[in-house]
């Protein structure tokens, strides 16, 4: 939203910043994701199966 927001006000380096933010925490929370799921896998499923 950042992003658009920016780009909307013809501002490019705060666009950029944003969309580089931006994809560091989704990368950064799907690594972490991976991890637990990877670790966790198990149980996660057999959580879900009550």
């Amino acid at each position: 939203m950042v992003v658009a927001f920016s780009l909307g006000k013809l501002d490019p380096k705060r666009a950029r910043e944003a969309a580089r933010q931006s994809l560091m925490i989704m990368t950064l929370f799907s690594i972490i994701l991976a991890a637990v799921i990877h670790y966790f896998g198990k149980e996660i499923i057999d959580f879900g199966r009550g």
